[in-house]
C-alpha cells in the first residue's frame, strides 16, 4: 500500500509539473502571437487560432489515451478556454460583434461548443467551465435585453432566470444519475453550491430592495426568454424525476426537499416587491435632471435653473445660473451661492426610506428599489416587512445549510459536507463583517477582540463538527 501510495504521489507530481510546463509553452507561443499579432493578415490569424485550439485538444486525447490522464485533461480544460477565446477574437478581426447582444450571441456559441467539447471528450473540468460560462451568458442578455428597453431593471429577471436555471440543473442531475453517467456527481455538486451561492446572495439586507423595484416593467423579448427558459426547466425537472425514480437512484424525500427549496426562494422573490416601494433612497435636487427645455424652467425657483445650449452639445442641458446667485460679501468679494449644500444634502438623505415625506420636499428626489443609508452610512427607518424579509431569507439559508450537510453525510461525500460546512464559515464571517460595519465606531478595540475570540473559538468548534461527520461517515463505509 506505501509503494502505492508514493507511485501515485510521484505521478501526480510528474502530472503537475508537466501542466505547469504544458501551460508556459502555450504562454510563450501565445506571447510571440500576439507580438506579431497585427502583421498577421486575417485568414492567418484565423488559422492559428483554430490549429492552437484543435492541437491542445487533440493532444489532452492522445496524453489520455496513453495512461498521462491528469495531463491530458488539463490539456483538454486548455483546449476548452482557447475555443471561447477564438470565437471572440475571430468575432473581432472581422468585426462581427456588436453591441452587448452581439457579445451574447457569441457567449452561447461558447459555452455550447464546450459544452459539445465536455461530452465528446469526456471532462468534467469542461463541464464546469460550460455551466459557468451559460451562467454568464444569461448575465449578458439580460443586459441586452435592458440597452433596449425603458425603466427596466434586470434584477428581477435575472433572479428569476437564475433560479430557473438551478432547477436546469437539478433536473439534469437526476438524469444523469438514472443512467449512471459519471457527470452526474459533477452535476449534484454544481447544483448544490449555485443554489446555496444563490440563496446566499439574498441573506444581505441591501439586496432584498433592489431585486424587483416598483414601477419596474417587463419587455416582450424577456417575458419569451423566461418562458423558454421555464419550459426547457420544466422538461428537464421532470424527466429527470420520472427517470431516476423508476430506476431506484433517487429517494422521493430529496425530490421534496429541492422543490420546497425552489417554492421558498420564489417566495423570496416575489415577496421582495412588497418593500420596494417602501425602501429608497432621498437625493437632493439638481438642475441637471431636468433633462428637457420645459421642465428646466419650470424647475423648483430656490435651484435657479437656467437652459444652456453650446457648441458642445447642441440640444442643451439645464445647469444652475451662477451669476443669479452670486452675492456680495463684507469683503466686496463675489461668491457663488451653491443651492445644492451640504445642508439641502442631509436634509433629504435624512428622509431615506420614507417615499411620502421625501416626494413632499420640493427640492429632494426619490429612487425607490435601494437601501437608503444616512450621512454617516447607517441603516435608517426601515420598515418591518423588510426585516422580516431578511429574517426569512436567512432562515431559508440556515435550513439550506444543514440540508446540505445531512444529504452529504447520508451518502457518504465529503466534498458535498465540506461543501455545506464552507458556506456556514462564510455566513458567519459575513455576519460579524456586517456586524462591524453597523458598530465598528462603538469600540473597535471591544469588537476585534470579540471576534477574534469568537473565531478562535467558531473555527475550533466547526472543524471539531466536521471531524465528527467525517469519523461517521468512515464507521459507515466500514459497516
Amino acid at each position: 500500500m506505501k509503494e502505492e501510495s508514493t507511485a501515485e504521489r510521484a505521478s501526480s507530481l510528474g502530472s503537475t509539473i508537466a501542466t505547469i510546463g504544458s501551460i508556459l509553452i502555450a504562454v510563450g507561443f501565445a506571447w510571440l502571437i500576439a507580438s506579431n499579432w497585427h502583421q498577421f493578415p486575417s485568414i492567418l490569424k484565423v488559422l492559428i487560432l483554430l490549429f492552437v485550439t484543435a492541437a491542445a485538444l487533440i493532444g489532452g486525447v492522445l496524453f489520455r489515451t496513453y495512461d498521462y490522464y491528469k495531463i491530458g485533461s488539463s490539456l483538454i480544460v486548455l483546449g476548452s478556454l482557447l475555443f471561447t477565446l477564438t470565437i471572440f477574437l475571430i468575432a473581432q478581426i472581422y468585426n462581427l460583434s456588436a453591441g452587448m447582444q452581439g457579445n451574447a450571441w457569441l457567449l452561447l456559441i461558447c459555452w455550447v461548443g464546450v459544452l459539445l467539447i465536455a461530452y465528446s471528450l469526456d471532462s468534467s473540468s469542461s463541464l464546469i467551465i460550460a455551466m459557468s460560462e451559460f451562467l454568464i451568458w444569461i448575465m449578458l442578455q439580460h443586459w441586452a435585453f435592458a440597452e433596449s428597453a425603458r425603466n427596466y431593471s434586470i434584477f428581477g429577471p435575472m433572479a428569476l432566470s437564475y433560479l430557473i436555471v438551478g432547477v436546469i440543473f437539478y433536473g439534469l442531475s437526476l438524469l444523469h444519475k438514472s443512467r449512471d453517467h459519471k457527470f452526474h456527481k459533477v452535476y449534484m455538486w454544481w447544483t448544490l453550491f449555485y443554489i446555496t451561492a444563490y440563496t446566499f446572495t439574498f441573506t444581505f439586507l441591501r439586496m432584498i430592495p433592489g431585486i424587483w423595484p416598483s414601477g419596474i416593467t417587463m419587455s416582450s423579448s424577456t417575458l419569451i426568454f423566461l418562458i423558454i427558459l421555464f419550459l426547457f426547466a420544466l422538461v428537464s425537472f421532470l424527466s429527470g424525476v420520472i427517470t431516476s425514480l423508476s430506476s431506484g437512484r433517487t429517494k422521493v424525500k430529496e425530490i421534496i426537499v429541492f422543490t420546497g427549496t425552489i417554492i421558498l426562494l420564489f417566495i423570496l422573490i416575489l415577496s421582495s416587491t412588497i418593500v420596494s416601494s417602501q425602501v429608497g433612497t432621498c437625493y437632493a435636487k439638481n438642475c441637471y435632471e431636468f433633462d428637457t427645455k420645459s421642465t428646466c424652467l419650470t424647475a423648483p425657483t430656490a435651484l435657479s435653473c437656467i437652459w444652456d445650449v453650446n457648441e458642445f452639445n447642441s440640444r442643451g442641458y439645464c445647469q444652475q445660473n451662477y451669476t443669479s446667485t452670486s452675492s456680495i460679501t463684507e469683503s466686496g468679494l463675489v461668491v457663488q451661492r451653491e443651492v445644492n449644500s451640504k445642508d439641502n444634502y442631509e436634509t433629504c438623505q435624512a428622509l431615506n426610506n420614507q417615499k411620502n415625506a421625501c416626494i413632499s420636499k420640493e427640492l429632494c428626489s426619490w429612487r425607490g428599489g435601494e437601501l437608503g443609508y444616512s450621512y454617516y452610512g447607517a441603516q435608517q427607518s426601515i420598515p418591518f416587512s423588510l426585516w422580516a424579509i431578511w429574517i426569512f431569507s436567512n432562515i431559508i439559508f440556515i435550513i439550506l445549510i444543514l440540508a446540505i450537510i445531512a444529504y452529504g453525510t447520508m451518502n457518504g461525500s465529503q466534498k458535498i459536507v465540506n461543501l455545506g460546512i464552507l458556506f456556514f464559515v462564510i455566513d458567519l464571517i459575513s455576519r460579524y463583517i456586517g456586524f462591524w460595519m453597523d458598530y465598528y465606531r462603538n469600540s473597535i478595540a471591544i469588537l476585534s477582540i470579540i471576534g477574534g475570540v469568537l473565531l478562535i473559538l467558531g473555527g475550533w468548534l466547526i472543524e471539531k463538527w466536521r471531524k465528527n461527520l467525517l469519523d461517521g461517515m468512515h464507521t459507515k463505509e466500514n459497516n
